[in-house]
Parts: structure tokens; sequence; C-alpha cells
């Protein structure tokens, strides 16, 4: 293994992981799910070169570096992407009240009073 070709490795993971970061933060999961499959063939690569960090001249060591704050950034922006979709389930699986409401009207005949039940859907976590 060379350094240079660790060093396209490590680019390639680089550049897979900020475009599902830029993919979770315009909140397109799916497209983030869709680049899986090719970041952990580069993952699995890239362990298979198995990095000896005592080597690595500077270039590398930055390399390393910025793929460390990425995935870092990455694991916040994937636990926020999962706590929205279970926000959206909760708002979609909680019991709603009744839209029809039961009552006796004004002539003391049974009426049905039509109410809208209220869904608020929000993007903030």
């Amino acid at each position: 293994m060379t350094q240079d070709a660790l060093l396209k490795t490590l680019n390639e993971l680089t550049t897979l992981i900020e475009a599902e970061n830029l993919a979770l933060e315009a909140c397109r999961p799916h497209d983030a799910i869709a680049m899986l499959p090719v970041k952990k063939l580069v993952a699995a690569r890239l362990a298979e070169m198995r990095l000896d960090a005592s080597d690595a001249d500077e270039t590398l060591r930055q390399s390393l570096i910025k793929v460390r704050e990425l995935s870092g950034k990455n694991a916040t922006l994937l636990q926020l992407a999962i706590k929205a979709q279970e926000n959206v389930i909760r708002l979609l699986t909680i019991p709603q009240e009744p839209n029809e409401q039961s009552c006796y009207g004004r002539s003391g005949s049974y009426a049905t009073v039509q109410r809208l039940a209220p869904v608020v859907i929000s993007a903030e976590t």
C-alpha cells in the first residue's frame, strides 16, 4: 500500500461523507441512504489498507483529521434525521380526537357537529 493510494481512498471517503452530510442537512435522507453502498465499499477498502499512523506524512494526517471531523458531524446529522423521522411517525400514529361530536341541537333533536382535527408538522427538533 502506498500513501498515494491511501490518500486517494481517504479523499473518496471525504467526498462521500461531505455529500451525505449535505443531503442530511437538506432533509433528503433518501439521497444519503442511496450513498451507503458506495460508502461501505470505500470504507472497507480503507480498512484493508491497514494504515500505520506513525508512517503518515502531514498531508495524510490532515486527511485523517478531516475524515474524523466529517464523521463526527455525520453522526450528529444522522441522529437528528432519526429523531425527525421518529417525530413524524409519532405525529402520524397518535390517536386523534373524533372528527364528529354528537349532541342535541336547539330543537331537541340529534345533531352532529363537524370538527377538523389539527395536525402540525415541524422541521424543528
